[in-house]
């Protein structure tokens, strides 16, 4: 990595760091968050995408500093982590520190871009672009191609699974009596 390049790594990384180094991990983000899942790991609740937020920065500076390297295992890690937010800003309100982490998110997508360690992924970058789109033939034109294309895929998926879902509801295990917890 190039020291300019190293400069302005170091200069993200830590604008993000100082972003989220406040946080108390009261928790009080997590009732409004829309991704918080109580038993699920550590990518499903603010307070804990924070905390894998700033291991991975310390990470990131450790890597910079011994000159080894940004892994591109921390990479993919900083990723799940910014994938795991839908910027709706609810937390912010809630946080006694003002900790927005869809703010954090959006810096750290910007900054996988900007480093070229951002994921392509088809279906974000036409949500995106309908979401960006302001002239309304556009938006005509792109939600008759996504809405066509999309019932289209999902009539062949359908079509290709009848099979194997007539097996399943041919005869259906009872519904009567206590669920098992597992069959």
């Amino acid at each position: 990595m190039h020291s300019r390049n190293r400069g302005q790594l170091q200069s993200d990384i830590g604008a993000i760091a100082d972003s989220v180094k406040d946080c108390l991990r009261c928790g009080k983000c997590k009732p409004v968050c829309a991704t918080h899942v109580p038993r699920a790991n550590l990518l499903y609740s603010p307070r804990n995408k924070i905390l894998a937020t700033s291991l991975l920065v310390e990470a990131f500076l450790y890597e910079e500093q011994t000159r080894r390297g940004v892994s591109l295992q921390h990479w993919q890690e900083f990723e799940d982590v910014a994938d795991h937010c839908t910027v709706c800003h609810k937390c912010a309100s809630p946080c006694p520190v003002k900790i927005d982490f869809g703010d954090v998110t959006m810096n750290m997508r910007n900054l996988l871009r900007k480093m070229g360690q951002k994921s392509f992924r088809p279906g974000n970058a036409a949500a995106m672009f309908m979401l960006n789109a302001t002239n309304p033939e556009t938006i005509k034109l792109a939600r008759g191609a996504m809405v066509g294309v999309g019932m289209k895929a999902q009539r062949v998926a359908a079509d290709l699974l009848r099979g194997f879902a007539k097996r399943q509801t041919a005869h259906p295990p009872a519904t009567v009596g206590t669920p098992s917890v597992a069959e």
